[in-house]
This record gives C-alpha cells, sequence and structure tokens, in this order.
C-alpha cells in the first residue's frame, strides 16, 4: 500500500470538497483523511491510502476535479509506501530522517526547527497532537494542573486514568516500581504498566512528580520510549508527560494548541497495557509487541471467516484464530493476506467462558466469568456448558453505588474501590443464592472509605464459597478479575486448597477478545 500526500492552499474551505472526496475515493477504493493546519484554515493537507495503481489512475483526474470545487492557490506533493507490519524496532521511525511539520497557533515550523520548538511548547505547559507511529496521541506536561485538566476537557475524561510516558524508571520516584514491574517496562514490547503510586512524605522533596488531576486511584500507568521520537519527548522535557492515544483527531484539532505530523504512514496500532498480578503478567489491552494475538485451532478449516466485537476484530485462516484490537479493517486484512466476506455474527452467547475454558484445557470447570454489565458462574461438564448463578446487579451498578457519581467509567470505579482497599478490613456485603441469583445487600451501614474494601471482600468470598461447593478446576476471566486485590486474594486461597485453577497471562480477561470467542465457538461446535 502507498500514501500519497498533497498540500494545499486554498482560498476557503468548501463542504462540497467532503462530499467529492468520499465519493472519488468510493470509486477507486481509496481511504483518506485530513489535516488542517490549525493556525490557517485554508492551508491543509490532504492523504490518499491504496494500492499504487489506484492512486496513479486517479490522480490526473482528482487534481483537475478538487481545484475546480475550490480555489486553490498551490500545491505539493509527496508519496510514502506504507509498511504492512507491526513495528518491533527504531529502525524504521527515526525522527532524525522524518520530514516532520509543526503547525502551532502562531506559526507553522518545518523540517529543522521543528524539534526545539516543539519542546518548547510542551514544557510550556501547551496541549497539543502528535503523530506517532502508532496514530495520534494526545501530549502534554503531567506536572501541570492546569495543562491536565484542559487535555481532560479536550478527551471528555473527568475521570480515566491518564498514561505517562517517562524517559526511565530512576526518573519516577513517585510511583512503586517492582523488580517484575521495571523488567516489564523494560522490555521489548514497552507496554503501558499499572504501577502503585507511592506515598510521599510532605517534607520529600521529589522532583516534578505528576499533578494529582493525572489520576484520581493509586495507581499511575507508565511507560518507557519505543522509538527514537518517544525518546526525543520523554529525554529532552524531561518530566512525565500525558500521552494519550486518539482515534478522532476532528473533534479536538481545533482547540490544541499544536500538531505535529509526518508523511511517514504505518499500521495503526496502539500501545499494550499490562500489570503484574502475583509475580506473574496480566494483559489489559492488546496492543504493539503483543497484537496480532493468535490460537490454534483443534484441525484445519474449510472457509476463512471473520467477527467483529466492537473495536476487536479476528479472523480464523487455516488452523489458527488471529485477532486484533483498534486496526482498520482493511489493514488487518492485508496484513494477513485475508480476502473472505464471511462474517460470524455474535449470538447470546458465554464468548469470554468458551475461549478461556478452550485456553485453559480443562475437561471439566467451573468458571467465573465477571464483567462489569454482567457476572455469572458456569459450569463446564460432558463438553457443555451450565448457568450456575448469575449477578442480580451488575458489578458496575454495585461499584459505582459506592462512589462518587462523577466517575463515568466502570473501570475507574474497580480501581478507586482497590485504592481504598484496606487488606486488615473485614467487613462484607450480606449476599445469598437464590434461584440461581446471587443477590447482595449493599444498604449495610459501612463508612465509604472502607465501602471498596467491603466490595472487594464479598466479591472474594462469592468465588471462594462456591469454589467449596464444587470439587473441579477453576477458570477466571472477565475485567473485574483485573482488580489486583481482589485477585491476588483468590489465587493465596486457591494455592493454599491445592485447587487447579486458569487465569490468562497472554490473552486479557477482558472483552476487546470476545471476537476470538465468537470464531472458537463457531468452529468448535460445528
Amino acid at each position: 500500500m502507498y500514501n500519497y500526500q498533497y498540500f494545499f492552499d486554498i482560498y476557503e474551505w468548501n463542504d462540497k470538497a467532503i462530499d467529492y472526496l468520499d465519493d472519488i475515493c468510493s470509486k477507486n477504493n481509496l481511504e483518506y483523511f485530513i489535516e488542517k493546519n490549525i493556525l490557517n484554515n485554508h492551508e491543509i493537507a490532504i492523504n490518499f491510502r491504496g494500492q499504487k495503481q489506484d492512486l496513479d489512475n486517479f490522480e490526473f483526474k482528482f487534481i483537475k476535479e478538487f481545484t475546480d470545487i475550490l480555489k486553490v492557490e498551490d500545491f505539493t506533493k509527496t508519496s510514502t509506501h506504507i509498511i504492512p507490519m507491526i513495528l518491533r524496532d527504531n529502525s524504521d521511525f527515526d525522527i532524525n530522517s522524518c520530514n516532520l511539520n509543526l503547525y502551532s497557533k502562531k506559526k507553522k515550523v518545518i523540517s529543522l526547527d521543528v524539534k526545539s520548538e516543539l519542546i518548547k511548547l510542551i514544557k510550556g505547559g501547551k496541549v497539543g497532537v502528535i503523530r506517532n507511529v502508532n496514530g495520534y496521541y494526545l501530549i502534554t506536561l503531567a506536572t501541570k494542573s492546569k495543562s491536565v485538566k484542559v487535555a481532560r476537557e479536550l478527551l471528555k475524561l473527568p475521570t480515566k486514568t491518564l498514561p505517562l510516558l517517562i524517559k526511565n524508571t530512576i526518573s519516577a520516584k513517585y510511583a512503586t516500581i517492582s523488580k517484575k514491574e521495571n523488567e516489564l517496562l523494560n522490555s521489548d514490547i514497552k507496554p503501558f504498566v499499572r504501577v502503585k503510586k507511592r506515598q510521599l512524605h510532605r517534607l520529600e522533596k521529589v522532583k516534578n512528580p505528576p499533578t494529582s488531576l493525572v489520576s484520581f486511584t493509586s495507581y499511575y500507568e507508565l511507560k518507557l520510549p519505543k522509538n527514537s521520537f518517544e525518546e526525543l519527548l520523554a529525554y529532552e522535557v524531561n518530566q512525565a508527560i500525558v500521552f494519550y492515544k486518539i482515534f478522532d483527531i476532528d473533534n479536538i484539532i481545533d482547540n490544541i494548541d499544536f500538531l505535529v505530523t509526518t508523511p511517514k504512514s504505518f499500521i495503526d496500532y496502539p500501545d499494550s497495557y499490562m500489570q503484574k498480578v502475583y509475580g506473574r503478567d496480566m494483559v489489559l489491552g492488546i496492543g504493539f509487541g503483543l497484537t496480532p494475538l493468535s490460537i490454534k485451532l483443534p484441525s484445519k478449516i474449510k472457509q476463512e471467516c471473520f467477527s467483529i466485537y466492537k473495536d476487536s476484530i479476528a479472523i480464523a485462516k487455516e488452523d489458527e484464530i488471529i485477532c486484533s484490537y483498534n486496526i482498520k479493517k482493511r489493514d488487518f486484512f492485508n496484513i494477513n493476506d485475508f480476502k473472505s466476506d464471511c462474517q460470524i455474527e455474535l449470538e447470546d452467547k458465554d464468548y469470554l467462558a468458551i475461549l478461556h475454558r478452550y485456553l485453559s484445557g480443562f475437561n471439566e470447570a467451573v468458571i467465573f466469568e465477571f464483567q462489569n454489565d454482567i457476572a455469572k458462574i458456569l459450569e463446564y461438564k460432558d463438553e457443555k456448558f451450565s448457568l450456575l448463578y448469575e449477578f442480580e446487579d451488575s458489578i458496575e451498578k454495585i461499584y459505582n453505588n459506592s462512589f462518587d457519581k462523577e466517575i463515568t467509567y466502570s473501570n475507574e470505579a474497580q480501581l478507586m474501590a482497590e485504592s481504598k482497599y484496606e487488606i486488615c478490613h473485614e467487613d462484607i456485603y450480606e449476599y445469598k443464592k437464590e434461584d440461581k441469583f446471587i443477590k447482595i445487600n449493599t444498604q449495610k451501614d459501612i463508612p465509604q472509605k472502607l465501602q471498596g474494601s467491603a466490595i472487594i471482600n464479598t466479591l472474594t468470598k462469592i468465588v471462594t464459597d462456591t469454589i467449596n461447593d464444587y470439587n473441579t478446576n477453576i477458570i477466571l476471566c472477565g475485567e473485574i478479575f483485573e482488580n489486583k486485590n481482589l485477585t491476588e486474594n483468590i489465587i493465596e486461597f486457591m494455592d493454599e486448597h491445592d485447587i487447579e485453577y486458569f487465569i490468562s497471562d497472554r490473552v486479557p480477561l477482558n472483552s476487546s477478545v470476545k471476537s476470538m470467542g465468537v470464531l472458537l465457538d463457531f468452529f468448535t461446535n460445528k
């Protein structure tokens, strides 16, 4: 695939241009996106992506017709060969060889002046967007409350923990980073790693800690540079930087202070997110270095198929299922040379339980599938799934009822609960099992600061009580088990009682891999 980029100087933008671009790209099997100069609305760059033959065939007609629609003063063109692969090292993205463009509210800076001007803007607390190898990222200083507040308003994320780019773990004295977490941060994957905040003494002097607005929980999400562009940012700024992947730049482009772009185009993979639980890896989100995920099927399939669930896509090809997250369907198909139009639709099934049961290899098991919207306890026996219990209220509702109503993300409510967890606190909410429903009574008079502990203790007891009732293997899946304290409590119980259990260390527990379960169910139950 190739990327053709045209820079236009126009007198006035016309909405008819969008209709024309939609039409001509559809006819020529191309994709396009527009980059506007946030200083001068008449200066734009239009990128077209597709096969070289298609781009060459449409070019002459496009230039002629487009200049008729808009009054074009001048234009220039660049072309780039797109590398259809996951980038795993520095060599494919060397900032010294990139033709960077920086647009700010004051001026446009090209080439050699970009680096120093960019660092100056970031250190000045400005909020902007850079085009990195993995797409667009909103960045700003994490150490300035005003800047972080503006970033939250732009992103419409009032409570979500904002991920941070740091130069090295030594500089992060505001976080408690274990030896194994340090190894994970420095691994080839270079993921964001969830680590504990360190309680600083009021007299302790720590240089440039992130503002409290970055995270309202007891965790930070940190990453180290994975290419020379990120190294430039981390080392030259020499402070933690908010580094948030965005997928729709149009929603914020008019309100940012600067934009840095480059003609280099790559497959748009997000970063991976991980944490350590009981010394073992737990994948929170698949991306760079971890994607695509692959699992083997029992035998080769006759027809290739794919499935899509929200932002994840999975394909079944030969004897494996391959899954990626937040990548364009067309790019994913091109990478894997996949041409089938056979899509398998979702039904009302427990696809996470199906996937993780298959990964475990257990012939019999009790499966705790605890998701935000619905929590179930299932039994797998004689090659069939049966429902043991289902929660009357969603865990999301239980969590959110115990915390500030301003919290808009269920996972953030879980992190808030975990932040307030006290291992010595033994209060739990009363619960009962009735007609295959688990009913939790959260009306017990427990101080709010201890409610997080009570929720975790209650969920732990539900799991351990059920384990005692069934003498079989155990599987944990669903995003609720991303809660470290909850999962470590349960693992400790199972270790003490010599219970065989499975919790995946390479496939996320959450619904980002549900599309894999759809295909797995289709091909193993035909």
